[in-house]
């Protein structure tokens, strides 16, 4: 489970080691434009039990940013991109965050 923001520690000094070593294997894998890293915090739901995904759409007309917790079984795979993961401690990847498509395939 996920801490709410509020009681995340920002990012600090002692990130720096894992940052840096982030960056180096994006980087030597030319992966640096496809990937990054985020701070995780918690949202109602989402990782309570990694049965949840959070799901973006946007509103560009208004510049608005929608997220919203679904049920990962219930999510359509063909309309939603998984866009951030964790790790479990076995090393297993868990999406938990996703971005819906328009039906023309473009960000909704």
């Amino acid at each position: 489970m996920f801490a709410s923001i509020d009681y995340v520690a920002p990012l600090s000094e002692g990130d720096q080691p894992i940052l840096e070593e982030i960056k180096r294997v994006l980087i030597s894998h030319k992966a640096n434009t496809r990937f990054g890293v985020c701070l995780l915090h918690g949202h109602p739901q989402v990782g309570e039990d990694d049965q949840h995904i959070l799901i973006e759409t946007s509103d560009l007309s208004s510049g608005s940013l929608v997220a919203r917790v679904e049920r990962r079984s219930e999510v359509n795979s063909d309309v939603v991109v998984e866009t951030a993961w964790k790790f479990d401690d076995s090393g297993r990847r868990i999406p938990v965050w996703g971005c819906q498509k328009k039906l023309d395939g473009t960000h909704a």
